[in-house]
């Protein structure tokens, strides 16, 4: 077991990011964000740890979803080809996947 105390004074922070898919992992049967995973993601970010959305979907299908529960994020979109601040107000990295 690792003593947390011992981490913490020695500087070691074990956990940076953490990055979920959408569809068939964070996203309820319905297609909605639980309770239980708004709490997981506040909880992560009050201990200081960056919570990352990556999915194959486009931003138009994933940015309202977070908005609705004032949940700012960065997302990786369409399978990597978009990645977006977590104030979804710009494009980070793009990449044409026509021009390859």
């Amino acid at each position: 077991m690792v003593n947390k105390q011992v981490c913490e004074s020695e500087g070691i922070i074990w956990i940076k990011l953490v990055a979920c898919d959408l569809d068939g992992t964070l996203l309820d049967e319905n297609h909605q964000l639980s309770q239980r995973n708004i709490q997981a993601i506040q909880r992560l970010h009050k201990a200081g740890i960056n919570f990352m959305v990556a999915t194959g979907r486009n931003y138009q299908s994933v940015a309202p979803m977070f908005k609705k529960e004032g949940i700012h994020c960065d997302c990786l979109l369409l399978n990597g080809a978009l990645i977006t601040d977590a104030l979804w107000k710009t494009a980070v990295s793009y990449t044409d996947a026509g021009n390859r």
